[in-house]
């Protein structure tokens, strides 16, 4: 093998090892995004759905308190889910 073609082998090792490189920052920066998305939706279902030392007959008491009883409006929903415990 000539001096050209060795050179040529080296940048292409390099160009491989970069573009390897660049896709696992790459991967890395997604998973970051996504644990931080999937944290604050967890933290708004915790939020809106499980209320601390609840009696499982309160769930009118807490819908009026919350103010989710106004029907023609996006406070209204057919369905509300407590869970009563602790975060």
């Amino acid at each position: 093998m000539g001096e050209r073609e060795e050179r040529r082998a080296v940048v292409m090792e390099i160009c491989g090892f970069a573009v390897g490189l660049l896709l696992a920052l790459s991967a890395t920066l997604l998973v970051d995004t996504q644990t931080t998305d999937v944290r604050s939706r967890y933290i708004h279902f915790l939020t809106q759905h499980v209320i601390e030392d609840m009696e499982l007959n309160q769930c009118d008491q807490v819908i009026n308190k919350r103010n989710i009883n106004k029907c023609n409006t996006n406070n209204c929903k057919e369905i509300n889910t407590f869970i009563p415990g602790h975060r």
